[in-house]
């Protein structure tokens, strides 16, 4: 029999929704924010919430799914994620390495990556760099990395315990996880090139536990709209007075003040991000939105993986850096780039003969 696969609309919507913000964040360069408060602003706003956001709903999802992997096959859940996350991060990660190196023997481009920062890298730092969360030629690729190893961490932590203790034991290994962002902060110098990666495990683990705590749970409606107040109050004051000018960085002189404004994220932002599950749950009505976000969410993972660096970073650069295009045209352009190369592609695999492995 042909695998049946089961989509809720809501959560196709929400990621399609986020992956929207994903492509605009991207395509929005340095040089334009430094001239466009608007453009500036708009960045700090998304790159507070977005990552976070597919972490939570990634945790969301596990618990829907969590009887399939946990009481059949007990590393059914870690193949699956060796499958569909750290094995596409391999490949691309070895794809995107071979185009670099070939563009650095071509006169005309090595200049342009040249200029942009890029450089050289033997293959053995790039692989070491790239299991350290962080890639040189795309650096967009930590995300699946780390969803794959959070995702993992949390999975053993499970199947360790019982369907009474789960909670508990997940919510302790989150609060471990943002205990876990005071020495990394602290002491920083001492974690050395693997500061990034355990950082990242810090940051994003108690989201994903967030997710998987949250599900199930029907919050009173005037707290729930409380909490959304606050998420986006939250997401609007740190990215005025706290955002640091690269990522999802914060910018204080105090050390103390930079853990409590990521400590309080884990209290704030799930308001937001409720606040997209409700909207995206409403939005299942309006047929045309449904349409186009749901697509979007169902090949979040693809647009995501092969929008950089070509059809944001480069060719951003291109357009508005080298051809002087203006910020909204170079904008929309990478874009479009990004959704219709991942359209193409879904395209032709969708078309090509599968043979045997469609054998029932």
């Amino acid at each position: 029999m042909s695998k049946i696969n089961y989509r809720i609309d809501w959560i196709d919507i929400s990621k399609g929704t986020a992956i929207l913000l994903v492509l605009l964040g991207h395509a929005i360069r340095d040089d334009m924010r430094l001239i466009s408060p608007g453009l500036d602003l708009t960045y700090r706003l998304i790159y507070i919430f977005h990552m976070s956001f597919f972490f939570f709903i990634s945790g969301y999802v596990y618990k829907m799914n969590e009887v399939r992997f946990k009481r059949s096959k007990s590393f059914g859940f870690v193949k699956s994620r060796f499958k569909k996350l750290f094995l596409p991060w391999v490949i691309y990660g070895i794809f995107i390495y071979a185009v670099f190196t070939a563009a650095m023997c071509i006169p005309k481009l090595s200049e342009i990556l040249l200029s942009s920062g890029f450089k050289s890298v033997s293959v053995w730092e790039y692989a070491l760099k790239a299991f350290q969360a962080d890639n040189p030629f795309a650096y967009h690729l930590w995300f699946i990395y780390i969803l794959f190893i959070v995702s993992v961490i949390v999975f053993i932590a499970d199947c360790l315990t019982s369907r009474k203790t789960q909670k508990p034991v997940l919510a302790v290994l989150a609060l471990l996880s943002i205990l876990a962002l005071i020495p990394l902060n602290l002491y920083e110098e001492d974690f050395g090139s693997y500061r990034r990666l355990l950082n990242y495990i810090a940051l994003y683990l108690p989201f994903y536990v967030l997710g998987i705590l949250l599900y199930g749970i029907n919050i009173p409606k005037a707290l729930k709209y409380l909490w959304y107040i606050f998420g986006l109050g939250y997401i609007v004051i740190r990215a005025v007075f706290f955002s640091g000018f690269s990522g999802n960085a914060v910018e204080t002189s105090s050390i103390e003040l930079k853990l409590l404004i990521q400590i309080a994220a884990y209290a704030f932002l799930p308001g937001a991000m409720l606040l997209l599950c409700d909207v995206s749950e409403r939005l299942t009505k309006v047929k045309p939105l449904k349409k186009i976000l749901s697509y979007l969410g169902r090949k979040s993972f693809l647009i995501y993986l092969i929008h950089q660096p070509f059809f944001c970073a480069f060719l951003s650069l291109v357009l508005y850096s080298k051809l002087n295009l203006p910020m909204g045209v170079s904008i929309i352009c990478c874009i479009a780039a990004s959704l219709f190369a991942a359209f193409v592609l879904d395209f032709i695999w969708t078309k090509v003969p599968k043979g045997r492995f469609e054998r029932s």
